[in-house]
């Protein structure tokens, strides 16, 4: 193994007083692990589920399998690791606090957290082709920015100094959201649009698109492998050309929202094509 590949590490637990050990356990806390590396096995009929290629994809190459481990009590939290730390908190109050029935599409619509929701609705989503709905995504983006912008203009406040809180406040917004692929799109896209207010120079749609395209490129070149990548730059591509032909012309907003999920539907036929063998024309109208 060499420095800076990652690992996933196994471990079954011995007891329930350990149990409750690990769930006190934050991003930070150092751990001294004992156990043996592994190459993950690759797929033994053809065309099935490669794990090995699964794990490739998020940018692991080993695992773990841990003999022993034991919590030290150092703590060593980056800011990073804090801001981790409060969506974990949030999260767990959401699983406590709220109805069983209701807490799963709460942490997923607020913290983009999915990992509670039961993977037979989940997956009657997934083959409805309406599982964005449970996914934040560009949209949810957008709709708190037309959000801060309309109460800073309530509250009198000016066009430079309302873009310069929303290019603070996006980043953190991003992060307590997972930072995933579509909502790091849009997040770099809403700030080079909202940066460009701020400079003598005008900053495109189409620009900004490919600028956070290779940003997230040059930071993780395996973003590009992820499903929700491929689909988020693919339909966000063809909205902004069609935009220019066709959107510019239509005058009724119903209409207009008929075309984007039209062509955003259109759009993602072959990505999940080729990863599903499927696709759902009932989307279009969600």
């Amino acid at each position: 193994m060499y420095q800076g590949e990652r690992f996933q590490m196994s471990y079954k637990l011995t007891s329930e007083q350990e149990q409750k050990q690990f769930m006190r356990l934050n991003y930070g806390d150092k751990l001294n692990v004992n156990g043996e590396l592994e190459i993950p096995g690759k797929n033994r009929n053809k065309d099935q589920f490669n794990y090995q290629d699964f794990l490739y994809r998020k940018q692991i190459h080993w695992l773990l399998k841990v003999n022993a481990i034991e919590p030290l009590s150092e703590n060593d939290a980056s800011w990073l690791h804090r801001i981790k730390n409060f969506r974990k908190s949030q999260l767990e109050k959401i699983d406590t606090e709220l109805d069983s029935q209701i807490a799963p599409y709460v942490a997923s619509l607020i913290y983009g957290d999915r990992t509670t929701i039961e993977s037979s609705v989940y997956e009657s989503y997934q083959r409805l082709g309406v599982v964005h709905l449970l996914a934040i995504s560009g949209l949810h983006v957008n709709l708190i920015i037309a959000g801060f912008l309309l109460l800073f203009r309530r509250l009198g406040f000016q066009i430079e100094k309302t873009a310069i809180i929303m290019i603070t406040m996006l980043p953190l917004y991003c992060l307590m959201t997972g930072a995933n692929a579509p909502v790091v799109r849009a997040v770099i896209m809403a700030i080079c649009l909202t940066g460009g207010r701020l400079l003598p120079i005008r900053v495109t749609s189409l620009q900004a698109l490919c600028f956070s395209f290779v940003v997230v490129f040059v930071f993780n070149p395996y973003a590009i492998l992820e499903i929700g990548f491929q689909l988020s730059y693919a339909v966000s591509f063809a909205i902004i050309l069609s935009g220019r032909k066709i959107l510019r012309k239509v005058s009724s907003n119903l209409l207009s929202a008929l075309y984007i999920s039209l062509i955003s539907t259109i759009s993602g036929i072959a990505i999940m094509s080729y990863h599903f063998y499927e696709f759902s024309v009932v989307g279009v109208f969600f």
